[in-house]
């Protein structure tokens, strides 16, 4: 129990700190200042370093959170809005991912976010070219949000989101 403690502590530490304030360049190192914790105990918690810990916030911050929504509508109103509301934070995860690792980053997110939780109240009958066409259009757009600083009017944002959606929607059964 006290393994699953201290990663919950790295990772509730580390979110909180990202929320703060804008963060350039975080490194492990800094990391390791900001929780108290040894290198060796951070990388026994997360394997692939900062990219595991930054989906562990955003797990834990967001993901929970929208597979808890009982409509598709609502999860989509509550993803826009915890962009909005923590601004900071999620552009801090999304700039201090790498280059290479940013588009992993997202497809991992937004992949997660659609099987886990939507697939099996949704979109069960749909082949998967045309889950992976969504999965890769939503990230898309919410990638295109995060590159210009989360400035496109969280209604405009909803909006594109909506439009996605729904030609995934109307299209559930003819694919299937």
């Amino acid at each position: 129990m006290h393994t699953e403690l201290t990663r919950n502590y790295v990772i509730r530490t580390l979110g909180d700190y990202l929320s703060e304030q804008r963060v350039k360049k975080l490194t492990v190192q800094e990391l390791l200042v900001i929780t108290g914790v040894s290198r060796s105990t951070f990388y026994r918690h997360f394997n692939n370093g900062l990219q595991d810990i930054f989906f562990a916030v955003v797990e834990e911050r967001l993901l929970l959170k929208l597979r808890q929504c009982s409509s598709w509508m609502l999860a989509l109103d509550l993803l826009v809005e915890e962009l909005v509301a923590q601004r900071i934070l999620f552009l801090n995860l999304y700039q201090n991912s790498n280059v290479m690792r940013q588009e992993y980053f997202l497809q991992e997110t937004f992949e997660c976010f659609i099987s886990q939780y939507f697939k099996p109240q949704y979109f069960a009958r749909i082949n998967a070219s045309y889950m992976t066409f969504f999965t890769d259009g939503l990230r898309l757009k919410i990638r295109e949000w995060l590159t210009n600083n989360l400035n496109i009017e969280p209604k405009q944002m909803r909006a594109q989101l909506d439009a996605l959606s729904l030609l995934l929607i109307d299209n559930k059964f003819k694919l299937g």
